[in-house]
């Protein structure tokens, strides 16, 4: 997660899904997978959007569009519209030292029944097109961009919090064509 994706697309999707689904049930905890790292890219700027949404949830609809006007576009002053208000947010940015960055994103999320996780990449993938197959990749230390991605450990030590009920490993479609042909090869952990 990035400043320069919140009211995104992306995020009214995310928004409003959780909206719609715990509204009404266990807190959430967002594990946001936060990062000021800066990239030369367009990622975030899909925010004209709103004619697509329009009446889905006029409240969510109204919020963004206050938030995106007021030039504050940012982590802090979304988690501040309490658009989820039985949502709690892991919002330490991702450090030099994933260990303890995730140690502590751990320790935040133990006591939930709901976590999601919010990578802007996803699951780190690793695919071989000659073999047609897909793999989870285990560790941080084998994928370049480690910041915008949800490892295999880390997927097996949030299932393994004790109060866990529902994990979300939130991510956009749009980042899986190129593996669809070999999605049914993958197996999770």
């Amino acid at each position: 997660m990035q400043d320069k994706y919140v009211c995104d697309i992306g995020d009214f999707g995310k928004f409003f899904l959780f909206r719609k689904i715990f509204s009404n049930s266990k807190k959430l905890a967002i594990v946001w997978f936060y990062h000021n790292i800066k990239e030369n890219n367009s990622d975030g700027n899909y925010i004209n959007y709103f004619h697509r949404v329009e009446g889905l949830d006029s409240e969510l609809e109204s919020s963004f569009k206050k938030l995106l006007k007021s030039k504050k576009r940012n982590i802090k002053t979304l988690q501040s519209l309490n658009l989820l208000n039985n949502c709690r947010y892991f919002d330490t940015k991702i450090s030099k030292n994933r260990e303890l960055w995730f140690k502590n994103a751990l320790t935040f999320a133990k006591e939930y029944k709901i976590v999601s996780v919010a990578p802007d990449n996803g699951i780190a993938i690793k695919c071989n097109k000659k073999e047609k197959t897909l793999a989870i990749v285990d560790n941080y230390k084998d994928k370049q961009n480690s910041h915008k991605y949800i490892f295999k450990n880390e997927i097996k030590a949030l299932f393994n919090l004790n109060n866990l009920e529902i994990l979300i490993l939130y991510w956009h479609l749009s980042t899986w064509p190129k593996y669809i042909t070999y999605f049914n090869e993958m197996s999770l952990p």
